[in-house]
């Protein structure tokens, strides 16, 4: 899945996005869709 060409830190934040979404999971719905702002990264 992941090739020895990606970047380090590609491959970081990939790792991090795959933890993150199951902990969003957790907060209820109401919580999470009460800022409409963008992520800006």
């Amino acid at each position: 899945m992941v090739t020895p060409t990606i970047p380090q830190a590609v491959q970081s934040c990939h790792e991090l996005l795959v933890w993150l979404i199951p902990q969003l999971d957790k907060f209820p719905r109401a919580c999470r869709s009460s800022r409409q702002a963008p992520l800006v990264i």
